[in-house]
């Protein structure tokens, strides 16, 4: 085998082809309840299909020829040159962003959290027409709220504890209920 089949991509493919076949042999090993091995959608089901499909990306990547024909490639010094260009600021700025927005999810409530964390995140990673994209951004996390609230059944404080909430109804009756939807 030659030294230019032998690159990086091959490399962190092959580490992730190996990792998948992994995650799809645990998958197989989940416990499931009597009822659940005759259903169609099993717990198991997502995690294989998770699997699979990164096996085969990773064994096309690992398998493929190399581009060593791309002059984008070449000029750019081949597969290891690229993470110099890498702009770590904002991605340490934006890693820190999710870890806040994951810490102050239920305590801020799912709507206010989720319309700051999208705003600020769209200014980190360079939006600055915020007259387009905070009313968008407003929109869609309402949008999804009442998405997995009402259609799905899902419980999701939208608020803090305290502050009313659209249709009449207060944040602290969402809340109290919570202990006795999530079965505490």
């Amino acid at each position: 085998m030659s030294s230019r089949w032998f690159t990086l991509d091959r490399l962190i493919a092959l580490v992730i082809l190996i990792i998948a076949l992994a995650y799809i042999n645990a998958s197989f090993n989940i416990r499931m309840l009597p009822f659940e091995l005759r259903q169609p959608f099993k717990p198991n089901t997502y995690p294989l299909a998770i699997g699979t499909l990164t096996a085969i990306i990773a064994f096309f990547v690992t398998v493929m020829p190399p581009a060593a024909a791309d002059p984008t490639i070449a000029k750019s010094g081949g597969d290891t040159e690229g993470w110099r260009e890498f702009d770590w600021l904002r991605f340490a700025i934006f890693f820190v962003l999710m870890i806040v927005y994951a810490t102050f999810l239920r305590a801020g409530g799912f709507i206010p959290s989720t319309i700051i964390f999208l705003f600020l995140g769209s200014l980190v990673l360079g939006e600055r027409r915020v007259w387009i994209s905070l009313p968008i951004i407003a929109v869609l996390t309402v949008g999804l709220w009442y998405l997995v609230t009402q259609v799905l059944g899902i419980y999701m404080p939208a608020w803090p504890s305290g502050f009313a909430v659209p249709f009449g109804q207060s944040a602290q009756v969402f809340n109290a209920a919570a202990p006795l939807v999530m079965g505490a």
